[in-house]
């Protein structure tokens, strides 16, 4: 029965489900297909069509051969692999499916034309010589037909492989597994590359025994050629669309009118599609050349023949076919490409609709699209709002962030989104602030360091120059150096000053036209003359023309009120509320009538409503800390008259605020309209005393004031921040959450969420009363850090590789370097401390990330927990965590910005194409909702390396996206619950993980695995992202733990090495972290392996270390088994307990406590015996 070749499309037969003859999805016809039996896998879907062997050489046959052949290929490269691997299962499979596939390529005959180029070349010129011109031309066609079909088997399949962004449901729905997806165009080529180089180096005399080896290396190559060939051919539809494309039809139709069909086709093609043929035929035509060398030069080795095993002509016209066969392939499939790139634009119109749909929701919860990040872009990815949430979710939130229970909040209305935003930005607006201020009085710190000095034993600033820069500020007198005098008058500059009343000698402060004022004035004609209206008015401060024309209103009102109640006295009420809610009255409520001059940090503090009075020469002050520092001072303070409980709240806020004192708290007053205030903070274990100047003079004259002024201003510059952005934040929630709660919009739960959250932000989510308590917990966490991340360096190495799921390599790499160049500046700046700094290190210190690594991690600490910052900071330092840890805060600032400009720079072409859409997404990620403001602009058209500081927004966006990449858990992005410091000890080293699992693993799931089960289209362009990052991450996971246990284990074998390879990578899976709460979970069901239990695991290294050691106890006093006890007290000294050089006397150790503790329970013994 002959076959209908006008049905044949050329990668009909691809199909990667198990299914057979299903009709496509785009209505196409499927061809009458039948599976091959008894396997399944990579290729089990990849199916040829049933044909009669009466025609050899027909385009079916050919096409059908050449898939099988592919398939032979295959599974004999399967085979080798089985080998190298001792698989005897993947060996015994291969072999038997390779059997198959010959008896399959067998069934279709043995072709009568050759499909070679230089051997059907010499056919046409001889039937030219002997037929004439028409015989030829019917001759080349022929040969043109038979070298596409052959085509297929090299091209085609490794093709529809990496079509993996095909919807599920175009090849048979979504049984078809992701995975496999995925991983197909990586591995199909090299795999049958195995196999064909095997064949021919066993046709060449290979001895077989030692062939597998080479033929697997040179299978390598041809599937990375493979994959290479396959991007070229597609790369017309990938450079406009990705691989996130659906093709239905990616072949042409030939048979009997197959050239009028081609001339109808060609004229229905644009010139772009032509070129775009061409492109791939040659892209493709070098591939296969390249791929035929690589399989005669490993054949010839495997022969013992040489690279060259073939005479000069073989060689020539085998590279002359393989090249034929790659462009006759790959043209055709490239012009469909293109034409499939045109059916797409469809998709990627509604794709960027949808993009615009989120840019108008994020854009309406920000109230200045210049200055404020729109961090929301999950929230309103893919979701609507629901109904008010009436309780807490107890499981997620386990794991889950703060503000998860919040998002449904975030899109139920404009004004719940602002609110919701302001908290999930508050961390970026703090670290924007604070780089700003600190960046501003770098230059004049740095015109006093020294030249040189050596590390260690010298400071950059001599301790004598800060000595006097401290007393000269403080004392207001000038000294002798006039660097230092420059130095007081820019401090003074940036921290600003108060406009003072001259009669009172108090700052004057802000005049507003509050409700009650304008009552007192209207219905009364007079005000409380202590109201700042009043005066400032008094004062003069009002000038005369902005006096008179409210007074004019005023007057206006008053004459109202009383001539309508001289008419209708008994309507007295009912007149003032109807003048209350006129227009007039609420055109004069909350009008400013005067802004005091106060400039600096303190108009920023006083205007964001922090009530301070203004101290003349004011420095901020900084108190040392530590244990003796700490009973010193409580001691000077009770002689102070401070009560002992006072003496020590103040010591503990000092300690717990790395030496700056601040008792002020913000509150809220959040709640329902009958229960306004939810929250005070006037519980007694709260209150604290403020110092007066005479107790800091005691206190300084004691030595317990810190006099190195940049450090006292870097952590001033960090809490004065917290307490602006913070109080502007409280205002705005007291403002709005009272009529969100009245209008609907939100719940009680809700309320109390988002009160819990602003608490944890402000260190006082349940805090801690108990000194004692705290003290101990204290110098538990501290001893726990210090005992199980010793090696946290290393592990650390991994961190910047999760930059590669949401950066281009491209920008990565520039990164990297980027980021080690400043590095080495920073390492010769050890030595010259004057050494400037370059415009990408001025950029990247202009955010609190890129300044201090200490300092950063200071400010996502647990929230009214503290350990010891000294012990913890000096132990970091030294294991080289903080080193690393800002190398990849650098490389993932250093990619981020340069990404951005080129996005800004795609936007700002006025293109309308998908990489233009991709780059407005990745902007809106980032917080940036308006990218065509002047400020933006201005920024992208500065030269980045002027060194002309970022815009706030800028700033901002980077601290955000640096904080997404290397994971800085805080009070708003972990859960709640490890903001409570009851918890502290459970929650100590599990922030990092679920917080991970929350960023990146979240957008694993929106981004590639949602879209597969929700839309049932797998996006390949993010997949291969990620694919590539945790592909990399786990790689470097495996070598990071062979370092490990190497330091940890020596030459004995350690529990890791104990596991099987499946094992193994699993572990580096999850030791990724992109699982989150689950990894801990697995964690703790294994933790008897590794000498622990389920619950001690899962509460936390103390809690660990602690059933260790109880159950070593149990073993000495009630089993007498002194052993297990002596190797955990061993185990709490971090040298012995991680150090191979101490293994030894580690043991010796261990022998040491046992024989002392056996002595004394035989003491013990005797004495009751006695």
């Amino acid at each position: 029965m002959a076959t209908n070749y006008q049905n044949i499309n050329l990668l009909e037969g691809v199909n990667l489900t198990p299914e057979a003859g299903v009709e496509s999805s785009s209505g196409g016809v499927s061809l009458d297909t039948q599976p091959s039996q008894g396997y399944t896998g990579l290729l089990s879907g990849v199916y040829v069509p049933t044909v009669t062997v009466d025609d050899p050489d027909s385009f079916s046959s050919n096409v059908g051969r050449s898939l099988n052949e592919f398939q032979k290929s295959f599974f004999e490269g399967a085979g080798v692999i089985g080998r190298l691997v001792g698989s005897q299962d993947l060996e015994s499979w291969a072999k038997g499916l390779e059997e198959e596939q010959v008896r399959d390529i067998a069934s279709y005959g043995t072709p009568q034309r050759t499909a070679s180029l230089t051997e059907g070349l010499g056919e046409v010129e001889d039937i030219y010589d002997d037929k004439g011109l028409g015989a030829a031309i019917e001759r080349s066609g022929l040969l043109l037909k038979d070298m596409l079909a052959n085509a297929v088997g090299s091209i085609g399949v490794p093709i529809a492989a990496s079509l993996a962004a095909i919807p599920v449901a175009a090849v048979g729905g979504a049984t078809a597994g992701a995975a496999t997806l995925f991983l197909a165009p990586f591995i199909a080529g090299g795999v049958a590359g195995t196999g064909q180089i095997r064949e021919e180096a066993l046709r060449i005399g290979a001895d077989p025994e030692n062939v597998d080896q080479i033929a697997a290396g040179g299978g390598v190559i041809v599937g990375l050629l493979d994959k290479i060939g396959a991007g070229f051919a597609v790369k017309a539809l990938v450079k406009q669309f990705g691989k996130e494309a659906v093709v239905d039809k990616f072949a042409e139709d030939v048979g009997k009118d197959v050239a009028k069909d081609a001339v109808d086709k060609a004229l229905e093609f644009s010139v772009k599609t032509v070129k775009g043929g061409v492109k791939a035929g040659v892209a493709e035509s070098g591939t296969e050349a390249l791929q035929e060398l690589t399989q005669i030069s490993a054949a010839g080795l495997a022969a013992d023949k040489g690279l060259m095993p073939y005479e000069g002509a073989i060689l020539r016209n085998r590279l002359i076919d393989a090249a034929a066969l790659g462009f006759i392939g790959g043209a055709p499939i490239g012009s469909a490409s293109t034409a499939a790139g045109r059916a797409l634009q469809v998709d990627s119109i509604n794709r960027a609709k949808e993009l615009e749909e989120i840019t108008d929701k994020m854009r309406k919860t920000v109230d200045n699209l210049d200055t404020e990040l729109a961090s929301g872009f999950s929230t309103f990815t893919g979701s609507k709002a629901t109904k008010l949430k009436e309780s807490r979710g107890i499981v997620s939130g386990l794991y889950r962030t703060a503000l998860a229970p919040l998002k449904n909040f975030a899109r139920r209305s404009e004004e719940g989104g602002q609110v919701f935003n302001l908290i999930e930005n508050y961390p970026m607006e703090v670290s924007a602030a604070i780089g700003k201020d600190v960046e501003q009085l770098r230059p004049v710190f740095d015109n006093l360091r020294r030249s040189f000095r050596i590390p260690l034993l010298q400071k950059e600033i001599p301790p004598e120059i800060n000595r006097r820069l401290y007393k000269a500020y403080a004392n207001n007198t000038p000294d002798q150096d006039p660097r230092i005098n420059e130095a007081v008058a820019e401090i003074k500059r940036v921290l600003g000053e108060g406009d003072i009343d001259l009669d009172t000698g108090k700052v004057k402060k802000q005049a507003v036209l509050n409700k009650s004022t304008l009552k007192e004035f209207i219905f009364k004609g007079k005000a409380n003359p202590k109201s700042e209206v009043v005066k400032a008015i008094n004062r003069g401060d009002v000038a005369r023309q902005d006096l008179l024309p409210l007074v004019e209103a005023l007057t206006s009102l008053t004459q109202q009120y009383e001539s309508r109640v001289a008419t209708e006295p008994s309507k007295r009420s009912e007149i003032r509320n109807e003048i209350i809610n006129s227009d007039q009255f609420k055109a004069l409520e909350n009008k400013v009538i005067f802004e005091p001059a106060n400039t600096g940090k303190y108009k920023e503090l006083t205007d964001a409503g922090i009530s301070l009075g203004f101290e003349e020469n004011y420095l901020p002050r900084m108190y040392k800390t530590g244990p003796l520092a700490r009973r010193k001072m409580q001691k000077v303070l009770q002689n102070r008259g401070y009560s002992r409980l006072e003496a020590v709240r103040v010591t503990d806020a000092i300690e717990r605020n790395e030496g700056i004192y601040d008792p002020d708290k913000i509150n809220l007053t959040v709640g329902a309209p009958e229960s306004k205030k939810l929250f005070s903070s006037e519980e007694a274990f709260e209150k604290k005393r403020a110092l007066t100047q005479e107790d800091v003079n005691a206190l300084e004259n004691a030595g317990l004031v810190e006099t190195n002024v940049e450090s006292l201003l870097s952590k001033y510059f960090l809490n004065s921040n917290r307490r602006i952005i913070s109080q502007r934040l409280a205002n705005k929630i007291n403002e709005a959450v009272p009529k969100l709660i009245k209008d609907g919009n939100m719940s009680q739960v809700e309320a109390n969420q988002i009160k819990a959250v602003f608490d944890a932000t402000q260190d006082k989510l349940n805090p801690l009363s108990d000194n004692s308590f705290k003290t101990a917990q204290k110098w538990l966490l501290t001893s726990q850090y210090i005992l199980t991340l010793p090696l946290a360096g290393l592990t650390a190495l991994s961190e910047p590789l999760i930059i590669l799921s949401r950066i281009s390599p491209k920008y990565a790499l520039f990164g990297a370097m980027d980021a080690v160049y400043n590095t080495i500046r920073q390492g010769k700046r050890a030595f010259m401390p004057r050494t400037p700094l370059t415009a990408k290190e001025k950029a990247f210190r202009g955010i609190l990330e890129g300044m201090d690594g200490a300092m950063a991690d200071r400010f996502g600490d647990l929230a009214g927990v503290t350990v010891s910052r000294k012990v913890t900071n000096a132990f970091f330092k030294a294991t080289l965590l903080t080193t690393i840890t800002q190398i990849s805060r650098d490389i993932a600032f250093q990619a981020t910005r340069r990404q951005m400009r080129d996005d800004l720079a795609s936007v700002y072409s006025g293109k309308k194409t998908k990489g233009v859409t991709q780059a407005k997404r990745r902007l809106l990620e980032q917080g940036i909702v308006n990218p065509e403001s002047d400020i933006i602009r201005n920024w992208f058209e500065t030269d980045p390396r002027s060194g002309v500081p970022d815009p706030d927004i800028i700033r901002k966006s980077m601290s955000k996206t640096v904080n997404e990449f290397i994971m800085a858990p805080n009070a708003v992005n972990r859960p709640l619950w490890m903001s409570d410091p009851r918890f502290a000890a459970v929650a100590q080293l599990k922030g990092f993980m679920l917080t991970f699992g929350n960023v990146v693993g979240g957008r694993l799931w929106r981004e590639v695995i949602q879209p597969v089960y929700t839309a049932q289209r797998l996006p390949v362009n993010e997949a291969l992202k990620y694919g590539v990052a945790l592909s990399a991450i786990i790689a470097a996971s495996l070598a990071i733990q062979g370092l490990k246990d190497d330091i940890r284990y020596g030459d004995n074998e350690s529990p890791f090495d104990r596991l099987d390879g499946r094992d193994k990578v699993l572990e580096a899976i999850l030791n990724t972290n992109i699982m989150g709460g689950f990894t801990l979970l697995y964690d703790s069901l294994k933790s008897r392996e590794y000498g622990s239990n389920f619950w001690a695991s899962l509460l936390g290294p103390a809690a660990s270390n602690i059933s260790n050691v109880l159950e070593g106890g149990y073993d000495y006093a009630i089993k007498g088994n002194s052993r297990n006890i002596s190797r955990e007290i061993a185990n709490l000294i971090p040298l012995l307990r991680n150090i191979p050089t101490a293994r030894d006397t580690k043991n010796d150790f261990v022998d040491y406590v046992e024989e002392n503790l056996e002595e004394f329970r035989d003491n013990i013994v005797d004495f009751i015996g006695d």
